[in-house]
Order: structure tokens, then sequence, then C-alpha cells
């Protein structure tokens, strides 16, 4: 199958911008749910055990004192209110101090998930570079085609996988990008090139959108949450809160981790419609054709499972 432009066309890709698409905006906001989740959660983690319990011993001292304010006469105790504030000493200094330690853990475990993810994935699904494949001339000629019509300056690097499957899926992290052909793709490469060629250039379109470090930035996100947040807070409340508390504090982490869960899940599917939005002509209406197929995601328990799912349901898609 060739794919190349006609000598002395311009590609057809290579003058225009990126799509503009949600996908940043949606980003952003997961960024905020992260951030502003974790900085609860890490109010409950004591940093310095010591010197909390060091101040709760201090004020159960001073129950037989004077209301530093009394609120019915309007009236302030100079005395009780300095005792107060010699209990509470540092403890606002201490509060700042774990919401940058836990805006620490959180980066440096989203960090490493990041720069992690395209190892494991090239580990465990046992993905092999094509371009160390031989007897791929021909499809490696091809996709070069694709790489220019797609209008991007640097190739990304193709890997094969093993699964049957008509699909791909194009991952990395900083500058380095891949695009994983599933063995049923490399297969309709001969036998129907012009499914091939549109979901070539729809895994394409996310590294010409710009949208793969979103992506991966996401993911890293939704790992780093459970992993750096809820963890510690976890391990916290198992060893200095007693479980009549419990309760308080658990349905709002609960409800917290479900808010960063669906901003990672908006952040992801809208990269899919804004890649699928580049696509025009025959080439969407094999995309389309070949997503109406996808018998599996089918039916109600189907469409409740897709609410956890990172990837919209291939019927959305086609109807897009």
């Amino acid at each position: 199958m060739s794919t190349a432009a006609e000598v002395g066309d311009p590609p057809a890709g290579g003058g225009s911008p990126p799509l503009p698409s949600t996908t940043l905006g949606r980003f952003v906001a997961a960024v905020t749910a992260v951030v502003g989740t974790s900085m609860f959660g890490w109010q409950t983690v004591l940093v310095d055990g010591d010197a909390t319990r060091a101040r709760a011993e201090c004020l159960s001292g001073l129950r037989g004192a004077a209301p530093p304010i009394d609120v019915r006469a309007g009236t302030v105790d100079e005395d009780s209110l300095a005792a107060v504030q010699r209990c509470l000493g540092t403890l606002h200094g201490d509060l700042l101090r774990q919401m940058v330690i836990g805006l620490a853990v959180l980066a440096a475990v989203a960090a490493v998930v990041y720069l992690a993810a395209p190892w494991c994935e090239c580990r465990l699904r046992g993905l092999r570079r094509l371009d160390r494949t031989p007897g791929t001339e021909a499809l490696r000629s091809d996709l070069a085609g694709l790489v220019r019509e797609a209008g991007l300056r640097r190739p990304p690097t193709f890997v094969v996988s093993r699964s049957a499957r008509i699909s791909g899926n194009t991952f990395g992290a900083g500058p380095v990008r891949y695009v994983r052909l599933d063995l049923g793709l490399v297969h309709a490469h001969r036998t129907a090139p012009h499914l091939f060629r549109a979901v070539v250039l729809d895994e394409l379109a996310h590294v010409r959108n710009a949208d793969v470090h979103l992506t991966r930035l996401t993911i890293a996100q939704a790992w780093a949450f459970p992993l750096a947040v809820l963890v510690p807070v976890a391990v916290n409340y198992v060893g200095s809160v007693p479980a009549r508390h419990l309760f308080d504090d658990a349905w709002r982490l609960a409800a917290f981790a479900l808010i960063v869960q669906v901003s990672a899940w908006s952040v992801l599917r809208a990269r899919e419609f804004a890649a699928d939005a580049r696509l025009t002509g025959d080439d969407i209406g094999a995309v389309r054709a070949l997503l109406a197929a996808d018998r599996r995601q089918a039916g109600r328990w189907a469409r409740v499972g897709a609410v956890f799912r990172f990837h919209p349901l291939a019927r959305a898609r086609a109807d897009s």
C-alpha cells in the first residue's frame, strides 16, 4: 500500500496546525482536582507525630481554664488565648510543611509512573521494534509515507505486539513517542490496506495533536493519587485515628478519589475524539466501520462499565 504524496505535492497534514482540543483544559482541571484533593488528604497525615501529641496534651491541660473567647459576652481572655497559642506553637508551620511534603511525594510518584510506563508497556506486552524486524521493508516504507501525510517532523518509533486485534496505541515519555501496531493491524496492511491506513493515521493524530504527554501524565496522576495520598492516609488512620472517627473523613476521601478518576477519564476520552476529528473522507469512514463492528462493548452492563474506562465506548466514537 503506497501512501506517499505525489512528487511535488506538500504533505496533506504538513501545513495544518494541531486541531483545537479541550484536552489541555481538561488536563488543567484534572491537575487542580488532584492537587486539591491531595492537600485535604495530607492534612490528616502526621508528619511530626511527637509535636502533634505534645500539642494535644498541652491543650488538654487547659480544660479547667476560662475559655479564650466568650461568645455571649463578646470578650477575650488574654491569658487563656496566650496559653492556647503557646500550646499550638508551630502548628501553622507544621501544616505548611505537611502540604509541601505531600506535594513533593505526589510529584515524585507521578514522575516515576510517567517515566517507567513506556518501559513497562514494552516489557509486559513483549513489544518488538519494527525497524529491527526483518522482512518489514514495505510496511516501514508505507508507514513513513503516512508519517509525512500526518505532517510529523519526527517519526515515532513503531513497535509490534502479539495481539490479534486490528488496533494500535500511542504512548511515550518526554520526547520519545511509540506507536504500537497490533499483529492484526500488521496483517491488515496486506488484506485491508484502507483500514490499516485509517487506524495508523488515527494513532499518528495523537502525536500531531501533542496529547501523548498529557495522556501519560494524566494516567500517572491517576496512579499517583492512591499511592501517594490514600496509602499514607490509610497508614495514619490505622496507627493513630480512633475507629469512630474513621467514617468522618473516609467518605470525603472516597468522593475525592472518584473526582480524580473522573477528571482523568475526561482527559483521556477527549483526546480520542480530538484524534478522530483529524480523519476525513474514506479514512474516518473506515475507522467508524471498525468501531461500529466492535460488539464487545455493547449492552447495558458494558455501558455501566464504560463509566470506569479510560476510553470512550466504540459505539460513541463511531457515532461522533
